[in-house]
C-alpha cells in the first residue's frame, strides 16, 4: 500500500514534553543517555536510520550502493542539505564525523569491521569492509547511539564539548541542566523526497511546532501532574497506576506503544566472577522474568525470549529453553560447578528510570537467593548504562533499557 503523504494538520505553537530522565549532554557521539537521544535526533541526522518496520532506510543519504562481493558501500548525499549555521554538508563532515566515533563514539565498535572510508567527491561517501558483513547495514542505522553527522570543524572537538549544530528539521535555542532543553524549527531543512511521509525514524520530517521544548520531570508524579494541569502537552512513561485516572481526564489520550522497550541486562564477561561460563548460566538459571518485569512495569508487559521484537527481520526464539527458567536448584549446582567462591557480583542500574532500577532491585534479591553475592550500585544521572567499550569495566552486570539494535 502507497504512503500517503504527511501534511502537518496545523503549524506554529510551542510544544512541551515531559520527560523521564535529565539531559546530560547532547553530544550523541558520546552519551548513553536515552534523553540525550530522544532529544538529539530532532537536531542530527545520520547517513541511514530505521524505517517503521526496522529496516535501514536512507537518511542524508540519496542512494546506497552495495558491491556485490558485500565489502564496499557507496554512499551519494542528498542535494542542498545545510546545517544549522548555514554551512552546506559536504563529504568532508561525514569523514570526520566517522572519524571522530572512531574515536569517541560509544558504539564505535561497530566500525571494527571496517578497513577504510573516504570521500570520493563532495557528495560520494565509500566505506570499505575487512570482510563482508551481511548486517552492515543495520548496525550503521542503529538510533541507540547513532553515527550522527556533524559539521568537519565540531567533529574535532573533545567528548562533550561539541557544539549541537546539525541538519535535522529542529535547531539547539536553550539548554538549562536539570531543567529543560528548547529547540526551534529549522526553516531552511531539507526533507528526504524520497519518502511521501515519516515511516519510523526515516521519511520526510517536517517541524509542525515552532519550538519544542523537553522539560526533565523526573518524579513521576510530577510529570503526570505537569499534564493534568496543562504545563506540558506530552508526557512519557505514564506509571500504569496513573493510567485508569488519565483515562477518564478531558483531553488526555493515552498511546500504548507496544514494542516500546526492552529491558536487557549485560553480563560482563571481562573479569571474574561473570567472566566464568558457568557462573553467567547460575545467573540466568536462577531469575523469574515474571517478577521482575512486574516490578518493572506494573504489569504492563509481554515476556519475550528474542533480544528483538516480534514481527521484525530478525526476531528468533532460539534459545527460549533458557528463557525465565526460574530454578534456583539448577542455580546453585552451576555455582558449584564453577568453583564460585561468594565474589561479589555487582549490578548497576540507574535510580532516575524506575523500570530499570526495580528491575534491578528484583534480580539482585533472586540471585542472592541462589547464593550469589548480588550487590546494587545505583547511578542518578540521565544516563542508559551500557558496557563500555574497549575499557575493562568491573565485575557483575549492567541493567539497561532499550530498543532494538
Amino acid at each position: 500500500m502507497a504512503q500517503e503523504a504527511f501534511t502537518c494538520p496545523a503549524t506554529g505553537g510551542d510544544l512541551i514534553v515531559g520527560i523521564e530522565s535529565g539531559v546530560p549532554t547532547l553530544d550523541q557521539h558520546t552519551a548513553t543517555s536515552s534523553a540525550t537521544r530522544n532529544v538529539a535526533m530532532n537536531i542530527f541526522e545520520t547517513l541511514v536510520i530505521r524505517d517503521e518496520n526496522m529496516n535501514p532506510a536512507p537518511d542524508l543519504a540519496a542512494s546506497i550502493d552495495v558491491s556485490e562481493d558485500g565489502l564496499t558501500y557507496t554512499f551519494v548525499l542528498r542535494e542542498g542539505v545545510k546545517f544549522h549555521n548555514g554551512k552546506p554538508l559536504t563529504t568532508a563532515d561525514v569523514v570526520a564525523s566517522f572519524d571522530r566515533y572512531k574515536e569517541l563514539g560509544v558504539n564505535r565498535a561497530t566500525l571494527d569491521v571496517v578497513a577504510s572510508w573516504e570521500a570520493t567527491d563532495d557528495m560520494t561517501f565509500v566505506i570499505t569492509l575487512n570482510q563482508a558483513q551481511p548486517t552492515f547495514l543495520e548496525s550503521l542505522s542503529s538510533y541507540t547511539v547513532p553515527i550522527v553527522i556533524v559539521p568537519a570543524e565540531e567533529a574535532a572537538k573533545p567528548a562533550g564539548q561539541i557544539e549541537p549544530i546539525g541538519t535535522g528539521p529542529f535547531k539547539f535555542a536553550e539548554f538549562v541542566p536539570d531543567s529543560f532543553v528548547r529547540l526551534e524549527r529549522y526553516d531552511e531543512y531539507v526533507a528526504n523526497d524520497s519518502f511521501p511521509g515519516l515511516s519510523g525514524f526515516a521519511g520526510h520530517k517536517q517541524a509542525c511546532v515552532d519550538t519544542v521544548t523537553f522539560r526533565m520531570l523526573t518524579e513521576p508524579g510530577a510529570r503526570m501532574a505537569a499534564l493534568e494541569t496543562g504545563e506540558v502537552h506530552i508526557a512519557e512513561n505514564v506509571p500504569t497506576i496513573s493510567q485508569e485516572r488519565l483515562a477518564g481526564t478531558e483531553g488526555v489520550e493515552l498511546v500504548r506503544l507496544e514494542n516500546f522497550a526492552l529491558n536487557v541486562a549485560y553480563p560482563n564477561w571481562s573479569a571474574p566472577p561473570t567472566d566464568n561460563l558457568q557462573v553467567r548460566q547460575a545467573i540466568l538459571a536462577a531469575l523469574d522474568m515474571e517478577e521482575i518485569m512486574e516490578a518493572a512495569t506494573d504489569g504492563a508487559f509481554e515476556l519475550n525470549p528474542s533480544f528483538q521484537f516480534p514481527d521484525t527481520g530478525y526476531y528468533s526464539t532460539a534459545g527460549e529453553e533458557f528463557y525465565n527458567q526460574h530454578d534456583l536448584e539448577k542455580a546453585k549446582a552451576l555455582l558449584a560447578e564453577s568453583g564460585y567462591n561468594n565474589e561479589p557480583i555487582v549490578l548497576l542500574t540507574n535510580q532516575q528510570f524506575p523500570n530499570m532500577y526495580n528491575s534491578a532491585l528484583v534480580m539482585a534479591a533472586q540471585l542472592q537467593a541462589a547464593g550469589m553475592n548480588a550487590e546494587l550500585r545505583a547511578s542518578s544521572t540521565g544516563r542508559r548504562l551500557l558496557p563500555p567499550v574497549r575499557r575493562k569495566p568491573r565485575a557483575g552486570t549492567s541493567s539497561s533499557r532499550s530498543g532494538p539494535r
